[in-house]
């Protein structure tokens, strides 16, 4: 006799506590300004591996420059720091990407991102965040999007209820006696 118990499928719940900017906020360089435009926490689900959520906007990047100079077409790194509480025990990482400006038909700000950029969660979980790229006019600045992807499940072993155990323990006793009764 074997005993099988069917897990059944459920979501991954995430919660972002906090994310911080890092952008270039001094000459030389083209001078950038940061707003959250994320309400603080953030909570999503998702489902299967390969779900997403729907982009958001999660901050805006300006600036008052109102041309470009030659120190401005030097790209400037820009990070985005994430910080999740959920699924426990937390978990958190970088988003790395650069800034800086374009001269064509007329002076433009960039901000394009390295993605996706992936982040480790429980055991073996990976979620992707991938940051839309954006360029601007100057003076001017764009909304920085997000959309997080359940790339891996975590595959760490659920703890067992206790009504579970013992449904399982009642299981493996019944077909011990009644193993035990044909061999007497």
């Amino acid at each position: 006799m074997v005993l099988a118990a069917a897990v059944p499928a459920h979501a991954t719940s995430f919660t972002l506590d906090s994310f911080e900017v890092t952008a270039h906020g001094a000459d030389p360089g083209l001078v950038l300004i940061e707003r959250d435009l994320l309400t603080h926490p953030y909570t999503f689900s998702l489902n299967h591996v390969g779900d997403s959520t729907p982009e958001f906007n999660l901050f805006r990047l300006r600036t008052t420059e109102t041309a470009t100079n030659l120190d401005d077409l030097i790209p400037y790194p820009i990070t985005v720091d994430f910080s999740f509480s959920a699924p426990s025990p937390g978990f958190d990482g970088d988003a790395v990407g650069i800034t800086g400006s374009l001269l064509a038909i007329g002076d433009f700000g960039y901000a394009f991102w390295d993605n996706p950029y992936t982040m480790a969660f429980g055991s073996s979980g990976l979620l992707g965040v991938s940051l839309s790229n954006e360029v601007f006019s100057l003076p001017g600045g764009a909304n920085i999007s997000a959309q997080f992807t359940l790339l891996r499940a975590d595959t760490a072993a659920p703890i067992p209820e206790p009504a579970s155990i013992l449904l399982v323990g009642s299981g493996l006793a019944a077909a011990f006696r009644a193993r035990r009764r044909r061999h007497v």
